[in-house]
């Protein structure tokens, strides 16, 4: 398989990964406000209204091998992503004039075995707005 084909078929899974998350906190009752919020430098994948709370999301979808046991797909969110979250989150709330609302980042997993999806996972307030030094030093 060449390097295009492989590149278009893990989009094509995590495109898969988000519609599916969307629906599913759609079925929470959550309010979708946007999809793939890009700036410079970050992405989110899911911005929702749970309430009066604005929830950043990351879809991590990942197709089960033989070694998944070892990882869950929310460990790659880590300092790096969490930063570039942060930033575009910053931004987002910055264009909207920050609104008084409280906002969190969460993650969703989503597992697939073959086409068939294997298990969905969200982690609410996985991270804060503040810097996590637990994950390593920012020098910005």
């Amino acid at each position: 398989m060449d390097w295009k084909k492989a590149k278009a078929k893990h989009l094509r899974l995590g495109a898969k990964g988000e519609r599916i998350a969307v629906r599913l906190i759609r079925e929470f009752g959550l309010t979708v406000l946007g999809n793939n919020y890009q700036i410079r430098g970050g992405e989110i994948d899911i911005i929702a209204l749970d309430g009066d709370t604005i929830c950043f999301i990351e879809v991590k979808t990942r197709q089960v091998s033989s070694n998944s046991f070892l990882e869950r797909p929310s460990d790659a969110v880590g300092f790096h992503k969490k930063k570039r979250l942060r930033r575009a989150a910053k931004e987002y709330l910055y264009q909207r004039g920050f609104p008084k609302l409280v906002h969190r980042f969460d993650v969703i997993e989503v597992l697939f075995d073959g086409i068939f999806l294997k298990s969905i996972n969200w982690i609410p307030e996985f991270f804060k707005m503040e810097r996590d030094y637990q994950d390593g030093f920012d020098f910005e």
